[in-house]
Formats: structure tokens, sequence, C-alpha cells
């Protein structure tokens, strides 16, 4: 693969929100050769058809797990001869999607994007989300039904969805769109009899409960926190937590 076709196929999985991992490799005569793998769509069907990328796909989750964007390894190539290769895993930058622009829905929106994440805040009440509100203007606001909230996002495996609607039933809606996505991270505000009312009414309505296995409910880590500051710190910190392989 050429530099500038591998640079045109990494900036397409870029535009799309993918994850890639990208292995450089010399051949016996000292040709550099290189591979792409996308990790969120379609590296498993890639991975049936070829062992290489079935062991690449292995080596980009030990990555993952060990926080480690580069490494070398010794690989069997796509022409069946073994090559130490250099790794690089190249991820999306970090996104966070907050449904519900409360008190709650407004700290975690605001430390977001001072830390430098693609902020998206929901709400079907304009009163709520507005500029004023939310006077970041690196935060993207949309007035909509939650039931429409996916068609003005991208998911990736490097967004957070942070469900902290007004009410169980608009967090019902938004959790029966977050679960089946590639999300990193979801997580649900709501005391424990609340989650469990919610996830049982879904899995009622037909998804599957090992979906809703790795939703964080309730939400953010156990600091103690009581105001909706120090709720949006609990919440930004399991973000990092997870998203970092924490």
């Amino acid at each position: 693969m050429g530099s500038a076709e591998l640079l045109s196929e990494i900036v397409e999985y870029s535009r799309s929100n993918e994850r890639v991992l990208i292995a450089s490799a010399f051949d016996g005569s000292g040709k550099l050769d290189k591979l792409v793998l996308p990790l969120d769509a379609s590296a498993q069907s890639q991975c049936v058809e070829s062992p290489t990328f079935k062991q690449l796909l292995d080596l980009a989750h030990e990555m993952t797990e060990r926080r480690r964007p580069t490494i070398i390894a010794e690989i069997t190539w796509t022409d069946g001869s073994l090559r130490k290769a250099a790794l690089e895993l190249i991820r999306p930058k970090p996104s966070i999607i907050v449904y519900g622009a409360g008190h709650v829905g407004r700290a975690v929106a605001m430390l977001g994007a001072m830390l430098g994440y693609d902020v998206t805040v929901f709400d079907d009440r304009e009163f709520f989300a507005r500029r004023d509100k939310l006077p970041d203007e690196r935060i993207k606001i949309v007035v909509a039904p939650f039931e429409q909230a996916l068609e003005h996002v991208n998911i990736s495996g490097s967004t957070a969805i942070v469900i902290v609607t007004r009410g169980h039933q608009y967090d019902e809606v938004c959790l029966r769109l977050a679960a089946p996505s590639p999300a990193a991270y979801i997580g649900m505000i709501g005391s424990r009899r609340r989650v469990i009312g919610v996830f049982d009414r879904l899995t009622g309505a037909g998804i599957d409960r090992s979906l809703l296995e790795r939703v964080h409910a309730p939400i953010g880590l156990s600091i103690g926190a009581r105001s909706p500051q120090e709720i949006g710190v609990a919440i930004i910190a399991q973000i990092i937590q997870t998203l970092n392989g924490g």
C-alpha cells in the first residue's frame, strides 16, 4: 500500500469515527509494507478471511487494555512470512453525548469541553438547551425529541453517552437507542430501583440484557458527590477511567 493510498484510507476511517490499527513491516527485500485494520465495524469479517487480521485484532485489544498506542510484535504477514511489525493504534477524538440539559447535564458538558472532548447536548426543551446556559462555544446544542438524537451524531468506540434526563420515561428512550451502539461508555442517572425498572422494561421490549450489563448505573464514580457540579466530576472521572482502559 502506497503512502497516498494509506493516508486516504486513514482519513476515510477517521471521518467515519472508526478506530484503526496500522501495521508496518519490511519484507525480505527491504520494502516497507503496511496494513490498515478498522476496529469498530468491519474487523470481524476481515478476521474470518485472514489469520493475519485476526492476529492484529487480538493485538489491538491487548494494546487497548494495556493503554499502549504503539508496540513492536512478531506477526504472520498476509504472504505467510513471519515479520517483526510496528503497530500503531489510532483512535477518533473522544466525544461525549449528553442526553438532558439540566443541572447535571450542563455540568458534564462544561467539564467535558474544558477537557477537550467533542461535546453534544440534547434536550427537547429549548429553555434548558440554550447558549446562555451552556456558554462554551465548543459545545454543540441540539433541541429535538430524544427519539431523534442519533440522527445528529456519530457514535464510535471513543464515544461516551451520558443519560441524565428529567424522567425515567426519557431515560428509557435514550437507553434503548444507546445500548446497541458501539459507544465505549454508557451511563444513566437514577436510583438503583429506578435503574432496575428501566432495565426490566427494556428487556421486556426485546433489548438483549447483555447490552444493558455494560451500562454504568447509577452513574459516576462513588466519591460522595452531592451537588450537580460534584456529580459532573464523578461522571467525567468515570468516563476518563473507562476510555483510558482503567
